[in-house]
């Protein structure tokens, strides 16, 4: 039997924190013990984490919220008003310039909570078994919660750095477990930081852990093509338009200012902070996103082509190369290589 090919979906700036509450969410998904197995994988350094995703979590996840529509017809109207309650909350947290250890736990446990909105208002829409009404109501609760990661991400690192000061950016290598048990060491946080750390779900694996669970479930990891000779890149128009011009990969809020006026924003996905690159970039194209994705947004604002939902593009593209942005076709065309 040929193996599960699970896809890369993302690389993101994320602690390794919050990608353990992102890949743990789904072992107590409204109240619900998922089967699929497995769900998430992470590949984490220095702050960045490349992640793959099984779709066989979206058939289960949506057969679990088919069931309760079946139940109750108006099941995503309160589902909808209850997480945008939660969110509220969580915001008057993330809010804050930093919270304390026990406000940290406790912003964990209510984004894992959370998460279901999360998911619901990414993936709902874009799924037919759903009605239009159910996908609508999603959609709106998707701009409501869009920052709901970012922000989290933002809270997270901000109290780390504070409860740990001599730490800077290694905090992003500290686990939730040590974390909780006060049990955070320097030594052991920093030789995490410059490694490549290998999360299943919300737990931490070494090479032959994962090789077992490849064995196990009968899975691969997708291969991303690195090849030179790829000549273009398709995803999804944000906005219209045509524009040649130099790539910027941005991976982390630090190295926004990198960027030149009249080139080439190429990012993950884009959050208010991107907004300064934004407005010098000519063009964005971004690996993740939908038509209500942030970046889809600012590039109707501003009037810039913008291209989203790429999924490869911060593989395959380099600073320097030369590019024509075709946001009119949706495709990326590389015109020279650095």
């Amino acid at each position: 039997m040929n193996p599960l090919i699970i896809p890369f979906t993302y690389t993101r700036e994320f602690s390794l924190i919050l990608c353990q509450v992102w890949g743990g969410s789904y072992s107590n998904f409204l109240g619900v013990e998922l089967k699929t197995h497995p769900r998430y994988i992470s590949f984490i350094k220095k702050g960045m984490a490349s992640t793959y995703r099984n779709k066989e979590l979206d058939k289960e996840v949506n057969r679990l919220f088919l069931n309760k529509l079946q139940a109750n017809f108006d099941y995503f109207q309160t589902f909808s008003e209850e997480h945008i309650a939660r969110f509220r909350e969580l915001k008057t947290l993330w809010d804050r310039e930093y919270l304390s250890r026990e406000e940290l736990v406790y912003f964990v446990e209510r984004l894992i909570l959370f998460w279901p909105a999360i998911y619901s208002s990414t993936y709902v829409p874009h799924d037919d078994n759903f009605s239009d009404r159910d996908k609508e109501i999603n959609l709106r609760l998707r701009e409501k919660i869009d920052v709901a990661a970012h922000e989290a991400s933002n809270i997270i690192v901000k109290t780390l750095q504070h409860i740990y000061p001599d730490l800077g950016d290694m905090v992003y290598a500290i686990s939730l477990a040590d974390f909780k048990n006060n049990s955070v060491d320097a030594k052991k946080v920093e030789a995490m930081y410059n490694s490549t750390l290998i999360l299943v779900e919300d737990k931490l694996v070494d090479e032959e852990e994962l090789e077992a669970l490849k064995k196990q479930y009968n899975f691969e990891l997708e291969k991303i093509d690195h090849k030179e000779e790829v000549a273009e890149i398709k995803g999804q128009a944000g906005y219209a338009g045509k524009v040649r011009g130099r790539v910027r990969l941005i991976f982390k809020r630090k190295e926004m200012d990198m960027i030149q006026e009249g080139e080439i924003l190429v990012t993950g996905m884009t959050t208010p902070e991107f907004l300064p690159a934004m407005r010098k970039a000519a063009a964005f194209v971004t690996d993740e996103g939908g038509i209500t994705c942030h970046a889809a947004i600012i590039a109707r604002e501003l009037k810039k082509p913008c291209i989203i939902g790429s999924k490869l593009a911060t593989k395959i593209l380099r600073d320097g190369d030369l590019v024509e942005v075709d946001a009119n076709e949706g495709v990326v065309r590389i015109l020279k290589r650095t």
